[in-house]
């Protein structure tokens, strides 16, 4: 089965940075542009619905930030020059909540993430022995404690060294000052500490909400700015399964960021012609599929898990003789694609749909394409695959046709499709009332 995600390394990072198709690189400079102008305690929230891709625009962030002599596109860049400000300024640590949150302390798994980064930044500090020797007895007093045990007092006494303690020590309970003293000691006089905090709405509801009072209360530095890459949709159910059903989620993030900005699903037909390599020719199932897409709102995620399941039902519908394709013409290149996309985007509506009760998804479905400003004409090509009499509206054809197949008991010989959808796996859907 081929996957349509792209992995997140820098082969990736560089050709869709080249590429642009989702044309991201303004925002992301822009973004860059926004984190210069700021020079005090500051945290963002980089805000997206499941799928559209937050992780990736961030770590392009990173990329170029650490790249950016080398890539072509963005050395001929208008504000090359206020990229270069952003890199030279920035010290940029990237911490994935999502996997930690096994560790009971948020403040020390972020410590223990910053001090694996130190080893990078050695060259910055004019006497390294010195800053650990500053750090180093305000966390001797709770080494054992912070470890569980498993580094005694003894031991944490043989660390010459942050790298030591790095590799040492897995969690760590620090007091803001020596963490303080950290970031001052790593940055210099102009530069600041960026904080990458990634996939808190996936951690279990205890840790996210204790890193988000970590971030509000502990990391007040006025050369440290943060930004919480998330959906606050889902963070701030989070947020009420912890504290309780009444308690306002959105009001309670509201307090804790200062700005918002929010990804959406941009340039969805580029992105579905190169990633998804369909609707390049007047094919009918690959140009419903797109339409599903938009109709139904599907992220980059969903039209990649798509993609991959279509095209394990795709030989289903590959027949030795035309008579058999034409045959089930309108099953294999319409109702196949309309099955698929539900089972993705909400299991709810795939059942009302295969049972036979999708009459109203129909209708909807329909209006939406005689609404589309498309200039493919989806309308007639239903209407010549599904020939009428003078008393039947299109509607009308397409749900009794519809019917013949879902409203009886589905067999494999009814709809050949349905059992290998079957197997396929869905997604949760969930609702405003969570």
């Amino acid at each position: 089965m081929k996957k349509y995600e792209l992995l997140i390394n820098d082969e990736n990072l560089l050709s869709t940075i080249n590429d642009d198709l989702l044309e991201r690189n303004s925002k992301i400079i822009n973004l860059m542009k926004l984190l210069n102008n700021v020079n005090e305690n500051f945290i963002l929230s980089i805000d997206g619905e499941w799928g559209t891709g937050k992780t990736f625009f961030i770590k392009q962030l990173i990329y170029i930030c650490n790249n950016h002599g080398t890539i072509d596109c963005i050395k001929t860049h208008n504000d090359y020059a206020k990229i270069q400000e952003f890199s030279q300024k920035h010290i940029v640590v990237y911490y994935n909540a999502w996997e930690n949150d096994n560790h009971d302390n948020p403040l020390e798994s972020l410590i223990y993430n910053v001090l694996n980064e130190y080893p990078k930044y050695k060259n910055r500090i004019e006497n390294p022995g010195e800053l650990f020797g500053a750090v180093k007895p305000i966390l001797e007093n709770i080494i054992e404690k912070g470890s569980l045990g498993y580094i005694t007092k003894n031991c944490f006494e043989k660390l010459k060294s942050f790298e030591d303690l790095a590799d040492s020590i897995v969690t760590v309970e620090e007091k803001q000052s020596s963490l303080n003293k950290l970031f001052n000691k790593i940055t210099k006089s102009d530069e600041r500490i960026l904080l990458i905090v990634d996939e808190l709405d996936r951690c279990r509801p205890d840790y996210a909400v204790k890193l988000l009072e970590t971030l509000k209360h502990f990391y007040n530095n006025p050369k440290l700015s943060i930004i919480v890459v998330t959906n606050n949709k889902q963070l701030s159910y989070t947020i009420k399964k912890y504290y309780g059903s009444d308690f306002d989620g959105y009001g309670y993030l509201n307090k804790i960021y200062d700005s918002v900005i929010t990804l959406g699903i941009d340039n969805l037909e580029n992105y579905v012609k190169k990633r998804c390599e369909i609707i390049q020719s007047t094919n009918l199932p690959e140009n419903i599929s797109f339409e599903l897409f938009k109709y139904l709102k599907f992220s980059y995620r969903e039209c990649n898990k798509y993609m991959s399941m279509y095209k394990i039902v795709e030989p289903y519908t590959d027949f030795k003789d035309s008579f058999n394709r034409n045959k089930y013409l309108f099953e294999a290149d319409v109702l196949l694609p309309m099955a698929l996309a539900l089972k993705i985007k909400d299991i709810n509506n795939y059942n009302s749909f295969i049972t036979g009760n999708g009459d109203e998804i129909i209708k909807s479905f329909l209006t939406f394409l005689e609404s589309d400003n498309d200039e493919r004409d989806y309308i007639r090509w239903l209407s010549e695959i599904l020939p009428r009499n003078e008393t039947e509206n299109l509607v009308d054809k397409f749900i009794k046709e519809y019917k013949k197949i879902f409203a009886k008991k589905t067999s494999y010989e009814n709809f050949p499709y349905l059992e290998a959808i079957s197997m396929l796996g869905n997604s949760i859907n969930f609702s405003d009332t969570n």
